[in-house]
């Protein structure tokens, strides 16, 4: 499981029950805000989101 936002409160509350985040840069919020709430990934596109969950779900 993955939790995919776009704002600090997203990666927050999935930290909060042990779920990764991938931030998405076009929603609300921008990279340094996603990092320093400690997101796992960046993707700034949709095809960057679907490598980084299709790379996710082989492991």
């Amino acid at each position: 499981m993955i939790m995919i936002g776009d704002r600090h409160h997203d990666v927050h509350g999935a930290r909060e029950h042990g779920i990764d985040t991938i931030g998405v840069l076009w929603g609300y919020g921008d990279a340094a805000e996603l990092e320093d709430a400690g997101v796992s990934e960046l993707a700034a596109d949709t095809q960057i989101l679907k490598e980084l969950l299709l790379d996710s779900s082989g492991s």
